[in-house]
């Protein structure tokens, strides 16, 4: 965090020295959304946003400013002032309405004021702004906004208490996720899960929870870290497998309690209460019933639910002793307690030497994939000196073929008896000879095993770049030379600084930007 922050800082000052007010604006954007979302600093993160806001609006940036205005709703809700987020989204209504083609904003607007709506409660005014932003959506073809719309249509129908529609919604969601491929689409399947499992539609969120784990694994989304391992917790719950249902309960606590998530922390606190419960281990039933109160209340800060709260933890621990005494008397009286203690006893030996033998084979795996990992990095690093070796070869190739040309012209023009039309055949087929076709399909083969996604990426930045311009990236992603550019390509280096200057402006990229520092960055 700490090389984070001076990273951006030192950012900041360099575009403030040198008047560069993209760069001003982003590195407070960047700023702003680091102090919220990494270091929970709300207030200093939110005045970041703003001092871009003013700078975007300053220098008429405007889609940096709408891209500020979304993601400073985003912390807004995620304080929960979803008054402040409505202020904000009624501002960025009012500057769209005011600057030419400002339509093309107002669908993230519109989709902000149905999202604090729904928050507040308010479903009348919700659903008016969600028909607004599909319609808008639609017009401008926005699928990843449309997706957004349906997932976030189904929270607030999951607001509703109206689980079955939310469910409607999350499919046709999930639904266009799916061909539009968005990243988090893997989250509408998780809320999908708790959902199945509200409608008791167990064995479904089983199956369901199962096949998204390995995804949700790696999703860093603030309110469902630790959501699949709580699922699965109440599926074991509910089939009445008490381990199973405490080891994912468990889990899903450590990993929520990382994140300072206490809502669905407090959740979680009464999950194991219950389990704990159902397991006869009311000392930790207890426990988590005491933080449940504690928490929830702090959450809530109004006095009357801490008072109810306390009320029935009263009663709770009332019953808790009640239930002691009856187990202690069980307790003295079976020998088949006994034996069932030596059986657990064992159960837990074998399941530690099990552990052990878990634990060495997962460090030989991880050995194993090392291992692998530096091996397939030394073939890379082969592969791309040899696609350099290959480039620069070719590159000494050209350049020889055009000192042959030039003095074998100057020898030719000197020659009486050589008519002009045998020094143009002459010519044709040393052309023919150096032309570059095959070598530059062997250089790609090569260099599309050390870059596989490179073209790809280029063609998603802008589909209209042309054979020679991708040609011309690959070039650059190698670290060749102006001149070495133009000797494999046949042309003069002046036709190279062009063929840049003509990539930059396709790849949307401002006179000041570097094509070679942006292109290195492309990590295909």
């Amino acid at each position: 965090s700490v090389k984070a922050i001076t990273i951006l800082k030192d950012a900041l000052r360099i575009a403030k020295e040198e008047s560069y007010s993209y760069g001003q604006i982003r590195a407070n954007h960047f700023l702003g959304w680091y102090y919220v979302e990494v270091l929970n600093n709300r207030n200093k993160g939110i005045q970041l946003y703003k001092t871009a806001i003013d700078l975007a609006t300053k220098h008429k940036n405007y889609d940096e400013l709408f891209w500020v205005y979304v993601l400073l709703k985003d912390a807004y809700i995620f304080v929960g002032d979803y008054i402040s987020a409505i202020n904000l989204l009624n501002e960025a209504m009012s500057t769209a309405e005011n600057i030419t083609r400002g339509n093309k904003y107002l669908v993230s607007v519109y989709a902000g004021l149905f999202q604090c709506y729904g928050g507040l409660g308010n479903f009348d005014r919700a659903n008016e702004a969600f028909k607004q932003a599909v319609k808008l959506a639609i017009e401008a073809k926005d699928m990843h906004e449309l997706w957004f719309l349906y997932s976030s249509m189904a929270d607030t129908r999951m607001l509703e208490n109206k689980p079955k529609v939310a469910l409607a919604y999350l499919n046709k969601a999930s639904e266009i996720g799916d061909k539009t491929k968005e990243s988090y689409n893997v989250l509408n399947l998780q809320t999908k899960v708790d959902l199945l499992i509200q409608l008791n539609r167990i064995r479904e969120a089983e199956t369901l929870c199962w096949k998204i784990r390995d995804a949700m694994a790696t999703m860093a989304a603030y309110d469902f870290v630790g959501s699949n391992n709580a699922s699965l917790s109440y599926i074991y719950l509910a089939h009445k497998k008490y381990e199973k249902a405490l080891e994912y309960a468990l889990r899903s606590y450590e990993e929520t309690k990382a994140t300072g998530d206490m809502e669905n922390l407090v959740e979680l606190d009464t999950t194991l209460a219950k389990i704990y419960e159902l397991k006869g281990d009311f000392q930790r039933s207890n426990y988590y019933n005491k933080h449940y109160i504690q928490q929830h209340s702090q959450i809530l800060k109004k006095e009357r639910i801490l008072e109810y709260q306390s009320k029935q933890y009263d009663k709770y621990i009332k019953s808790i002793e009640s239930a002691k005494k009856s187990k202690q008397i069980y307790v003295f009286l079976s020998l088949f307690l006994f034996l069932i203690l030596l059986l657990g006893i064992a159960f837990f030996v074998i399941k530690h030497r099990n552990t052990q033998l878990e634990v060495r084979l997962l460090d030989e795996i991880a050995k194993a994939e090392e291992e692998k990992r530096l091996k397939m990095q030394i073939e890379m690093d082969s592969k791309a000196r040899e696609l350099t070796m290959m480039a620069m070869a070719a590159d000494q190739k050209n350049a020889l073929w055009q000192s042959v040309q030039q003095k074998l012209k100057e020898k030719l023009n000197d020659l009486p008896s050589v008519s002009e039309k045998e020094v143009r055949d002459v010519f044709k087929i040393i052309a023919q000879n150096s032309d570059t076709n095959d070598e530059w399909g062997t250089f790609k083969v090569h260099f599309e095993s050390v870059h596989p996604q490179f073209f790809t990426i280029l063609s998603q930045i802008n589909a209209n770049l042309t054979h020679l311009e991708l040609r011309q990236c690959a070039y650059i992603k190698i670290n060749l030379s102006p001149k070495q550019v133009s000797n494999l390509l046949n042309i003069t280096p002046d036709s190279v600084k062009k063929a840049r200057l003509r990539i930059k402006k396709k790849l949307n990229l401002s006179t000041e930007d570097s094509l070679t520092k942006f292109i290195a960055t492309i990590q295909g």
